[in-house]
């Protein structure tokens, strides 16, 4: 009997011991992934190390590129920073002017405000000159297109842009308002109409000029504001410009051109400059036309001439790009359901664009253009720094450097190390997120050493039992040994 329940004990202490070893081995290897886990772990820590980010550098250190850092960000407090900017701002604007985003294909991805303001350039019924021949027809309308160059749409696109910024524009997008903006736009409306000389009965011109003022805003466009001395104009003698107030002979100079002046008369009235006319050189000034009878611009000050410029050095290189392309209707494709509307891609803009018919309260109708819905996607995607971080180092947004606010040209492919090595950005370790990846480390780390320290005191108390059961099937065998061999010798006494 006693023999019997020996074997019996030595069976489950058997098969207690095949269980212990089978989960000191499970446990070593948990332990074994947890070595792996700890290796991965430092190759991602030091892979997020690495992160970088394209940034721009400030006084105050680098700062990451953002939408609203490249292409404007649609504020009044922005709009007035790049027309006259200000020290004491807190508002970031680009080392050039002339660096605008776009997608992999360069096209310019605009903000909604932006691209409001480029339908709205597409829906006025007049041209800037009011006398732009006709190119082609709408095939919606069947109307002839006017003949429009990149700089004419630049001009109505900066127009609408003051619109917008004054509070005039009958865009819900709520930009906010700028007084520079407001005050702009009536000197900007008095050139771009010619209203600038509508109530001046006294000259010998038409009481509209578009012309003459479209002249005055494509030269600031063109060659920005480069002053020249203040020039007297002997008004009394009519006998030229002097460098000299006292309008002394030997003073006597010929205007350059291509260069603005302060032009003074007698009673000490204000500026202009000069630019070509039909004629060769054209002045104006503030008190009398010149002796050629080409007329002076009302209202235009050196203020507004310096704001203008930064105007069209900054929004012209975004707009002038976008219009620099040709229209395409995509005329079998049709949008929003049974109003069989076409499918417009318009010039060079990343979005797209519809055309409508519309009919008025008196039950005529019309045109328009507009935003297809989801029509401006990418400009929601580059609206994250995140998506835009990526994709400036993938290659599917492209920054791009536009060579004239009048063509607005550019080469599609220049890649971010040319703006790298141009300094107009760079791509830096993200310092500021190395703080963070840090303590997810050491908090991941630390899981990672308190799992391995849970396995090591399960397989020291398992390799404790272990022992235990060895010790205790060894005594059992003994015993059992001692118990055969006792009956043997029983059995043969």
């Amino acid at each position: 009997m006693g023999l019997a329940v020996s074997q019996v004990r030595l069976l489950a202490l058997t098969s207690r011991k095949a269980d212990v070893e089978m989960q000191i081995q499970l446990n070593s290897k948990r332990k074994t992934m947890l070595t792996r886990e700890a290796t991965d772990l430092a190759k991602l820590y030091y892979a997020k190390l690495q992160n970088t980010k394209i940034q721009y550098s400030t006084t105050n250190g680098y700062k990451d590129v953002t939408y609203g850092y490249l292409m404007a960000q649609d504020t009044g407090a922005f709009f007035d920073q790049i027309v006259e900017p200000s020290s004491s701002s807190n508002i970031d604007t680009k080392a050039s002017a002339s660096m605008i985003l776009t997608d992999i294909y360069g096209r310019v991805i605009l903000s909604d405000a932006m691209l409001n303001v480029v339908v709205n350039v597409l829906n006025r019924d007049e041209t800037p000159s009011g006398s732009t021949p006709a190119g082609g027809t709408d095939p919606v309308t069947g109307a002839e297109l006017p003949v429009m160059t990149v700089e004419d749409y630049t001009l109505a696109a900066m127009s609408e842009l003051l619109n917008l910024y004054s509070g005039e524009s009958d865009s819900s997008l709520g930009v906010g308002t700028s007084q520079t903006a407001a005050s702009l736009n009536s000197v900007f409306t008095d050139l771009y109409e010619g209203t600038a000389w509508e109530n001046n009965t006294t000259l010998p011109i038409s009481p509209k000029r578009p012309d003459i003022g479209e002249d005055v805003l494509k030269y600031l466009l063109r060659n920005g504001f480069q002053q020249g001395p203040t020039l007297y104009y002997d008004d009394a003698g009519g006998t030229g410009y002097y460098t000299d107030p006292k309008m002394t002979a030997d003073s006597k100079v010929t205007p350059t051109d291509g260069t603005f002046y302060i032009i003074k008369n007698a009673s000490d009235l204000s500026i202009i400059g000069s630019t070509e006319g039909a004629s060769g050189v054209m002045y104006w000034s503030e008190s009398t036309p010149d002796t050629s009878g080409v007329p002076y611009v009302p209202g235009l000050t050196t203020v507004h001439a310096k704001q203008l410029a930064s105007m069209f050095s900054y929004y012209g290189s975004i707009f002038s790009a976008a219009f620099n392309g040709n229209r395409t209707w995509n005329e079998t494709e049709t949008i929003d359901g049974p109003d069989k509307q076409l499918s417009v891609k318009h010039f060079n803009a990343a979005a797209q664009l519809g055309q409508r018919e519309m009919t008025n309260a008196d039950g005529t109708t019309y045109t328009e253009y507009y935003v297809v819905n989801g029509g401006n996607s990418k400009y929601t995607t580059v609206s994250n720094v995140d998506n835009l971080q990526a994709g400036l180092k993938s290659g599917l947004y492209q920054l791009v450097n536009v060579t004239s606010p009048v063509t607005g040209g550019y080469a599609k492919a220049q890649g971010l190390d040319y703006f790298e090595t141009q300094n107009y950005v760079v791509e830096k370790a993200d310092s500021a997120a190395r703080d963070t990846v840090t303590a997810w480390y050491d908090a991941a780390r630390a899981d990672l050493e308190s799992k391995e320290s849970y396995w090591d005191s399960e397989i020291t108390a398992l390799s404790s039992e272990l022992n235990s059961i060895t010790t205790e099937i060894d005594s059992v065998k003994k015993l059992r040994e001692d118990a055969i061999s006792a009956t043997f010798k029983w059995g043969s006494a």
